[in-house]
């Protein structure tokens, strides 16, 4: 299979599942074509890749990621992290941490996965993607199809 395929089988892929523009993308510079060019080339010319992933892959899809200037969760609001140790130590930040998630839980497992994470899929359909590793507890590579996806932090919907 060659990008050609991406071609032909992202319409198909995308067809009703394309989530509306997000506010949660970050204000950012024009594309620089060049840079676009240099992308399709790396991926044309390599055999095996690895994409890591954060946030910022998921704004499109309207979950917002937590720095970014203006859009982002610690901008827009009062919450901040929940330290691993204070998690551990403390019964009321676990209640408070658990509340946080079952409150956003609806909208959050109703997110469609975007173009981006459907690229990926059809990358590794062809072969050109090997895995890719994740910072993101949302599914939403899962979602899109992706079948080798190392999520560092685990994921939302199941606790381990």
């Amino acid at each position: 299979m060659s990008l050609s395929y991406i071609t032909k089988q992202l319409p198909l892929l995308l067809k009703g599942t394309v989530p509306p523009v997000s506010e949660f993308i970050p204000k950012h510079c024009p594309v620089v074509q060049n840079d676009v060019q240099s992308l399709r080339d790396f991926v044309k010319n390599s055999e095996r890749i690895l994409v890591v992933t954060g946030a910022g892959i998921s704004t499109e899809s309207g979950i917002p990621d937590y720095r970014s200037e203006a859009v982002g969760l610690y901008a827009r609001s009062n919450h901040k992290p929940v330290q691993y140790s204070d998690f551990l130590k403390s019964a009321t930040v676990r209640q408070r941490y658990w509340a946080r998630n079952y409150i956003g839980w609806p909208k959050f497992s109703q997110t469609q996965p975007n173009i981006t994470h459907y690229i990926l899929h059809l990358l590794e359909e062809i072969g050109k993607v090997l895995c890719v590793v994740t910072q993101n507890v949302d599914r939403l590579h899962t979602k899109a199809r992706s079948q080798n996806v190392v999520e560092l932090h685990g994921a939302a919907l199941e606790i381990v």
